[in-house]
């Protein structure tokens, strides 16, 4: 005898009916990419190089700059405690010699063993000085030509960390943007963009605009409406390879450097006092 054939399909307690009413989840939409951007600078780096490419440019400019910047430390720090030195010896000459002529004058012309002493200590005081302002001759141009490659090194490398924060910060505000724009709320806020835009052709029916200005004041309605509700203090990214090195107080001021002619003059000046010129790439490297 034939047996029933058996249903293999699963069994659903809901009708189809139900099924077919059933809520569905939201699909996602993928808005692309912005159709036009007139409003907003565009990071001059960004389609030209990629991330990877700006970070690459990041260590080696690093090192270059806080090698230049050590060494500099280093020679000014020197520099300061010879000049101290110096002023100590001065005075020191200075004291030695009022003390001997007060004996010397005290005693009627005897030259007591206080007094060749005091005479040998103040030619001794006098050598020490002279050595030490020999020294300073010596390290002064190097340190002006280190003040000037350390700032340059300076300059370059904040200008590769600020193509990086750039390029990062606008990498993120696209997708952010994105991300807002492929949302409900979003779709809820551009239902109400029809009615603001007539609002403001109405204000403005009796100013003589064409349509690209309406657009920007539309625009700015817009902006002005979103960033109402911004804190009011507000955060910055943090892009690793973009941190901020404080300028050292031995470092060059910028207003130091306002006429290349004039700097240019200053390093050539200081290379012809100087005994050694260092290697810049060895300095670098290092």
């Amino acid at each position: 005898m034939n047996q029933p054939a058996t249903n293999t399909q699963p069994t659903s307690n809901k009708s189809d009916a139900e099924t077919m009413n059933a809520p569905t989840q939201p699909v996602k939409k993928d808005v692309g990419k912005p159709r036009f951007l007139q409003y907003m600078e565009v990071p001059s780096q960004f389609g030209e190089v990629d991330e990877q490419t700006l970070r690459d440019r990041i260590p080696p400019l690093r090192r270059a700059y806080l090698n230049r910047r050590e060494r500099l430390e280093t020679a000014t720090r020197e520099l300061e405690r010879l000049r101290k030195a110096v002023s100590a010896l001065e005075a020191q000459e200075k004291e030695t010699d009022a003390s001997w002529r007060r004996d010397f004058l005290n005693g009627f012309g005897k030259q007591s063993k206080a007094v060749r002493d005091q005479l040998k200590q103040k030619a001794n005081w006098q050598i020490e000085a002279e050595q030490q302002r020999e020294m300073i001759e010596l390290l002064e141009p190097q340190v002006t030509w280190l003040r000037v490659h350390t700032h340059y090194a300076r300059i370059e490398f904040g200008s590769a960390q600020g193509q990086l924060y750039n390029y990062v910060a606008h990498k993120k505000m696209l997708a952010v943007a994105k991300e807002f724009a492929e949302s409900e709320i979003a779709e809820k806020l551009y239902e109400t963009l029809p009615a603001l835009f007539t609002r403001i052709d109405t204000e403005l029916s009796n100013r003589d605009l064409n349509s690209h200005q309406k657009k920007r004041l539309q625009y700015a309605a817009i902006g002005e409406l979103l960033l109402s509700y911004r804190p009011e203090k507000l955060t910055r990214i943090q892009v690793e390879g973009a941190e901020h090195y404080p300028k050292m107080d031995f470092e060059a001021d910028p207003s130091e450097f306002r006429s290349f002619l004039g700097v240019r003059k200053r390093v050539t000046d200081a290379e012809e006092k100087m005994d050694i010129i260092p290697n810049l790439e060895e300095i670098d490297k290092a």
